[in-house]
Parts: structure tokens; C-alpha cells; sequence
């Protein structure tokens, strides 16, 4: 196979920056606890987000990471600790928010630029209708997708990428200082996840803060800066994927062992059920699925 015209190949290429470290922390959770209903989901949460960082959080269904965001949102609640915010000179921290796409309902009879628009409802304040300035906004954000093209047709009859292009329009119409996603990649096939990451990666290197959410330790968690790891609710790991995705680690938040293995800057990881594999083996096995790595994956959950 030519992995040069390989989708997932192509995606283990991209060459990210290291995680920045310096300056104030952007948002700084400080022994977080949050939940619902009073009970905690986040258990004494400590993590500092700094401008100009993209970051994923990885962990198993449950373990936090969709009410992490939400946390920061201000969508949960806070039981304990304090979440700190630092905005820029223009006022208040701006966040833009890209949710899971199993939440969306396609079928609603909208077109993407009415999608793009929901953004600006801050700024629209008690006007029923989108002003002139408002919609030149949502179109610049499409072109700067590549989708300027689709903003008349409807939401539903786009692809899986093209969805998700006008919501991270949408996100990023307020001018955010940091954009969430929740599972970007989660339910799309290879190109599209590709299209998706290829596009953050972009964004990241124009200079948005981004943090994301995902189950895909292989094709997505593997090539970012910095992995947060999340395991029932706390914090277990913190730093680049060679440092986060060990078997230490895995088999303390997933209950299983796993074989990490790399290739120069690459992690990969494969899940067994056997005892741990010898080396001649793992790598065989890595061989058998270099055109689709192996991910650790669920379903989405509230966690």
C-alpha cells in the first residue's frame, strides 16, 4: 500500500508543536469537583490551559471528559474548587463550542450559514433578526472553511466533514480566545477525520487556543501536543503522547493491558486480551493495521 494516498498515514505525518508552557494560565481548574443533581463526576480537578495550546483529553466512556467541558462552560454543577479564567484585553474569556455530532439533529431545516449565525447571538441581544454586519461575519467564516459555497443549502444534505466545517464556523464567528470540541472525529470515516484534524491543525498554527475531546488514541490523541488523560472523573496523566500513552498508565484508566508502540515522534497503541505480547509480535500485529491504526472507542457518552 502507498502510504503516501493513505488518509490515516497522511494524518501521522502532521508535525504539531510541542505543548507551550509559558506565560499565565488561560483557564486553571484548581481541585474541581462537578457534576450533576449534586453528584460529582469531576473529582478535584487540577489543569492549567494556556494560550496558544491544543490539547486532547482521552480517557473511557464516563471517565469525565465531556462534563470537563462543560465545567468550563459553566453548564455543570460546581461542587468544589475554582475554575479561573483569564481574558484578553477586550474583556471577558471567549469560548467557542463544537459539540459531539450525535447531539445535532440534521433533520432540523436550517442552512449553514443560519447554523454560523447562532454564534453571534450574543451580540445580537434582543434583535429577532441577524444585522448586515452579522451575516458578512458568517460568510467570511465559511470561506474560511471552504465552505462559503454550501451557506443556501440544507444543513442536513451536507457531508459528515462539511457538518462539522459549519460548526466549527459557528465556533469561531465570536472571535474566541479558546475553541472546545467535543469527539470531532467521533462517527465520520477516514478522509473526513483526516479533513477534520488537518483543518484544526491550521487553525492551531494561526494561533487558536484548541481543546478537544477524544476516544481515538491512534489516529487522533497520538499526534497532538499535549494529552490529558482522565480516569473516573480525575486527572492520571499530563504531558506529550510518549509520556501519557504508556502501558502504566492505559492499564490504569482502561482496566486493560495494552502493546504501545513507536515509530520516531509516533505513538501507537493495541488493545489485547492476552497476556502482554512479546516485541517480534506487537510488531507484526502493528504491521497488520497501518492502514487503519487500532483505536480504543466507544460510544458517546455524558462523560
Amino acid at each position: 500500500m502507498d502510504r503516501r494516498r493513505d488518509p490515516a498515514a497522511r494524518l501521522a505525518e502532521h508535525s504539531f508543536p510541542r505543548p507551550r508552557r509559558d506565560g499565565p494560565p488561560l483557564i486553571a481548574f484548581d481541585g474541581v469537583s462537578a457534576g450533576y443533581d449534586g453528584a460529582p463526576v469531576l473529582r478535584q480537578v487540577d489543569l492549567d490551559l494556556r494560550r496558544g495550546e491544543f490539547v486532547g483529553i482521552v480517557g473511557p466512556s464516563g471517565c469525565g471528559k465531556t462534563t470537563l467541558l462543560r465545567t468550563l462552560l459553566g453548564q455543570t454543577q460546581r461542587l468544589a474548587g475554582e475554575v479561573r479564567e483569564h481574558g484578553g484585553e477586550s474583556g471577558p474569556l471567549r469560548v467557542g463550542y463544537v459539540p459531539q455530532v450525535e447531539s445535532i439533529d440534521w433533520n432540523f431545516p436550517i442552512t449553514p450559514e443560519q447554523v454560523v449565525l447562532l454564534g453571534r447571538w450574543r451580540e445580537s441581544g434582543w434583535r429577532p433578526w441577524s444585522s448586515r454586519r452579522d451575516r458578512a461575519l458568517a460568510r467570511q467564516a465559511l470561506d474560511r472553511l471552504g465552505i462559503g459555497h454550501l451557506r443556501d443549502r440544507s444543513i442536513r444534505a451536507l457531508s459528515g466533514g462539511q457538518q462539522q466545517r459549519v460548526f466549527i464556523a459557528r465556533a469561531l464567528i465570536g472571535d474566541p480566545d479558546i475553541v472546545l470540541l467535543d469527539e470531532p472525529t467521533t462517527g465520520v470515516d477516514i478522509k473526513t477525520r483526516h479533513d477534520v484534524m488537518h483543518l484544526l491543525g491550521e487553525l492551531h498554527r494561526g494561533g487558536l487556543t484548541i481543546v478537544l475531546t477524544t476516544h481515538d488514541l491512534n489516529a487522533v490523541a497520538s499526534h497532538l501536543p499535549r494529552l490529558v488523560c482522565m480516569g473516573e472523573g480525575r486527572v492520571v496523566a499530563d504531558g506529550t503522547p510518549p509520556e501519557v500513552l504508556t502501558p502504566d498508565v492505559l492499564r490504569d484508566v482502561y482496566g486493560a493491558e495494552m502493546v504501545v508502540l513507536r515509530r520516531g515522534r509516533t505513538v501507537y497503541v493495541v488493545a489485547h486480551d492476552d497476556a502482554p505480547l512479546d516485541p517480534i509480535a506487537a510488531e507484526r500485529r502493528h504491521e497488520s493495521f497501518h492502514a487503519e491504526p487500532a483505536s480504543v472507542s466507544g460510544p458517546a457518552s455524558r462523560g
